[in-house]
C-alpha cells in the first residue's frame, strides 16, 4: 500500500475511537510515521525482525491490554520480553504529546 493511500486510510479513523496501532512487521517505522499523524499510539519496527521475537512482542504486549494496562506499560513489557536478543530496541514507540 502507497503512503498516500496508508494516510488516506488512517484519516478516516482519526475521530474514532482508534487509540492504537502495532505494525508488527519488519521496517515498518515509515508506515507508523504516516498512521501517527492521525492515531495516538503507533508502534512500528524500525528494522528487520525474527518472527519469534515479533511473536513475543504481541503477545506480551495484547496480554497486558487485554489485562487492563496502558499502552505505555504494555510497549515496555513486551520489549523486555526481548532483552535477551539483540531486537529489544527494534520495536519503536511513537506517541503525540499531551
Amino acid at each position: 500500500m502507497s503512503m498516500r493511500k496508508l494516510d488516506t486510510l488512517f484519516e478516516l479513523f482519526a475521530e474514532e475511537d482508534v487509540k492504537c496501532v502495532l505494525l508488527n512487521a519488519c521496517y515498518s517505522e515509515a508506515q507508523a510515521e504516516v498512521i501517527h499523524k492521525h492515531i495516538p499510539y503507533v508502534i512500528g519496527m524500525g528494522r528487520s525482525i525474527s518472527d519469534k521475537a515479533a511473536i513475543e512482542f504481541s503477545i506480551a504486549f495484547y496480554g497486558a491490554i487485554g489485562a487492563g494496562r496502558d499502552i505505555e506499560f504494555a510497549f515496555k513489557l513486551a520489549r523486555a520480553q526481548l532483552i535477551d536478543s539483540d531486537e529489544q530496541d527494534i520495536p519503536q514507540l511513537l506517541k503525540h504529546r499531551a
